[in-house]
C-alpha cells in the first residue's frame, strides 16, 4: 500500500496572497483563511504557518497593495515635466483605486490593518513618499509658491483621496458625470 504524503505548496505564503487578493474584490474584507487554503488545495491549518491571524494575512495583503500602489505612482512619476508628472501620479492614484476597489479600502481601512503590520507601514510610507516626492519637485519649479511641502503633499493626498473615495462609493451628485479626472486635477494644480 502506498501511502499518499500530504500536499506541500511551493510558496504557500505568496500563494495565499496571489488567492487572496483575487478573492478580495468579491468577497471584500470577510475573506477566511480556511476557505483561501481550500482553495488552493492545502490543510485549513496550514496558512497559520506564515500568519499569526487573520488581522496578520490581512496586513500583508494591505502591503501588497501598497507595493503594487507605490509601483503605479512611480511610473507616472517618470514625466519629465514636474506639474505633469504631478497630474500623471494623480491620475494613476485614481486609476489604482477605480481598479482595484477592495484592495484599496483594504489599504486605507479604519480597521488600521496598515498600522498594524510593520511591512504595511513601511509600504505605506513608500507610497506617500513617493507623492511628497512628486509635490516637491513641482514646488521647487513654482508650483504653489509660499507653501511647505508637506502641506501640500497632505492637500493633495485629500483631494485624490477624496474623490477615489467619493466617486468608488458613487456618491457624486447625479448631475455630476461629466467630469474628468483630468479636469478636476486641472483645477487643482492650476
Amino acid at each position: 500500500m502506498i501511502k499518499s504524503k500530504p500536499y506541500h505548496h511551493r510558496d504557500l505564503r505568496a500563494a495565499l496572497i496571489t488567492e487572496g487578493l483575487r478573492q478580495l474584490e468579491s468577497v471584500g474584507t470577510d475573506l477566511s483563511l480556511r476557505a483561501l487554503a481550500k482553495s488552493i488545495g492545502v490543510s485549513p491549518t496550514a496558512p497559520y504557518r506564515h500568519f499569526k491571524d487573520r488581522s496578520e494575512f490581512m496586513g500583508a495583503l494591505a502591503a501588497e497593495g501598497f507595493h503594487r500602489f507605490t509601483e503605479g505612482l512611480m511610473v507616472a512619476d517618470q514625466e519629465p515635466n514636474p506639474l505633469a508628472a504631478l497630474k500623471a501620479l494623480g491620475l494613476a492614484y485614481l486609476q489604482f483605486a477605480q481598479n482595484q476597489q477592495a484592495l484599496y479600502r483594504l489599504m486605507f481601512s479604519p480597521y488600521g490593518y496598515s498600522l498594524n503590520s510593520i511591512a504595511c507601514k513601511a509600504a505605506a510610507d513608500r507610497a506617500f513618499g513617493a507623492l511628497v516626492g512628486a509635490v516637491a519637485r513641482a514646488s521647487e519649479s513654482g508650483w504653489k509658491p509660499g507653501h511647505a511641502v508637506m502641506t501640500l503633499a497632505l492637500a493633495y493626498w485629500a483631494v485624490l483621496h477624496g474623490w477615489a473615495v467619493l466617486s468608488g462609493d458613487h456618491l457624486t451628485p447625479p448631475d455630476v458625470t461629466d467630469v474628468s479626472w483630468g479636469d478636476l486635477l486641472e483645477i487643482y494644480l492650476s
